[in-house]
């Protein structure tokens, strides 16, 4: 049959129309692995926000339970190690909180069950500090090596689906970390205080001696503009030597870049004093060459002396074996206990230098917190996880007064969203 064309129009035609059809195909293939790939996007996306949200859960839950345990005036937190638990524990670094009579009132983790002696239940375990934060794990864990990785229990979040059954769409956990039972590496002169305890002591640690010259001699001007701890590599200790990761991971558990007290009366919080419920080395170290380096004050003459008071803290005298120091008077009878009177120098004496930089309970603590989603398509027995979020705050308590008669109230000053390389 010719309809008149030439043959050759007739094939250029067909070819055209070939090539057309070619390129509506291949338009089509474009436009549905374009509608495939923004459906994963936008499902990445959501499953990221549903993980942050999670995360931001966490700091919520951990922000109540903190105000309404520690945000009473009677009340005294520490950290675990002051309860017993040994330098080999996960929870040592779990902050609790008791009441003025040293009656537990809890564990600031997800997880923790309510007995003195730190343990979770059978939730799924994260870690919300690690290598990252603190370096890697020593070979072996004395009194001047803790263990410094810090557990947390997973808690679920789930949802009814069509049927009623319950499907876990993503988890959250929370650790709150006492920053009082640290030494400030700083104590701003804007905060009144009647004495300081800083890390100024010689024989700390090297990485942490370093944070020292860095915050108060070789780069105090530019110390006074850090706003948070993670800040303190832009420091240098010496010409062209920056504080590094190690010298932060030394000091994660044992220094913080302020802690600030709200003071028994008046508006105005107080900088530098320290949380005798610590079993920080370090810290005990910076408390007594503290004490040294007060005029006149009969020097301890060997570490010996200092060593012992550190190695029975959690057991001694003036609090329960499992509880923290209520008062600073409990503490003093505790130092008169390991100093005695035959000194120099004697408990009496330390504690007539110590005693106004010195407190029972924290006021600034640093919380983290995690969130996760999961597939509710995937196995409930074993969820497949999608996205993960972890965020950090530091919170301060304040003069001002809490809702519903829980004290004063806790207000966030800082906050971070963490990395992988922050945790």
């Amino acid at each position: 049959m010719n309809n008149g064309l030439p043959r050759s129009q007739t094939a250029f035609a067909l070819v055209i129309t070939l090539a057309l059809v070619a390129l509506l195909v291949l338009a089509l293939l474009a436009l549905s692995i374009l509608v495939r790939f923004s459906s994963q996007i936008s499902a990445t996306v959501t499953y990221q926000t549903q993980a942050r949200q999670n995360a931001l859960l966490g700091l919520s839950v951990a922000l109540g339970d903190l105000q309404r345990l520690a945000g009473p005036n009677a009340r005294a937190t520490g950290m675990a190690g002051i309860a017993g638990e040994t330098p080999a524990s996960q929870f040592r670094q779990w902050c609790g909180v008791w009441d003025a009579s040293g009656t537990f009132l809890g564990w600031l983790t997800s997880g923790a069950l309510m007995l003195d002696t730190p343990s979770l239940g059978t939730l799924p375990v994260i870690q919300l500090v690690e290598a990252k934060s603190v370096g890697p794990k020593p070979l072996s864990l004395t009194a001047y090596a803790d263990e410094e990785y810090v557990d947390a229990g997973k808690v679920p979040l789930s949802v009814p689906d069509a049927s009623g059954n319950f499907l876990v769409v993503g988890n959250y956990a929370y650790w709150v970390g006492d920053e009082g039972c640290k030494v400030s590496s700083t104590v701003p002169s804007r905060f009144s205080f009647t004495g300081a305890v800083t890390i100024s002591a010689p024989s700390t640690p090297l990485n942490i001696a370093r944070m020292t010259i860095a915050f108060q001699q070789f780069d105090s001007e530019n110390a006074k503009k850090i706003v948070s701890f993670e800040q303190a590599p832009n420091l240098a200790y010496a010409a062209g030597k920056n504080l590094t990761a190690a010298n932060l991971h030394d000091s994660f558990h044992h220094v913080t870049l302020s802690h600030l007290s709200v003071p028994a009366a008046g508006a105005q919080l107080e900088g530098g004093k320290v949380n005798v419920n610590t079993t920080s080395v370090p810290v005990w170290r910076a408390l007594f060459e503290s004490y040294n380096n007060a005029p006149g004050a009969a020097k301890f003459s060997t570490a010996g002396r200092l060593t012992s008071a550190v190695n029975t803290v959690a057991t001694g005298t003036g609090k329960p074996a499992k509880g923290p120091f209520t008062s600073i008077a409990a503490f003093g009878t505790y130092l008169a206990s390991v100093l005695p009177s035959a000194g120099p120098p004697t408990g009496v004496s330390v504690m007539g230098v110590l005693s106004p930089m010195l407190t029972v309970r924290s006021d600034t603590f640093r919380i983290r917190a995690y969130g996760d989603a999961t597939n509710p398509a995937s196995d409930p027995a074993n969820p497949t996880i999608e996205s993960t979020a972890y965020c950090e705050a530091i919170v301060q308590r304040t003069p001002d007064p809490a809702p519903d008669g829980l004290g004063r109230k806790f207000v966030i000053v800082y906050f971070r969203w963490l990395g992988p390389d922050d945790v």
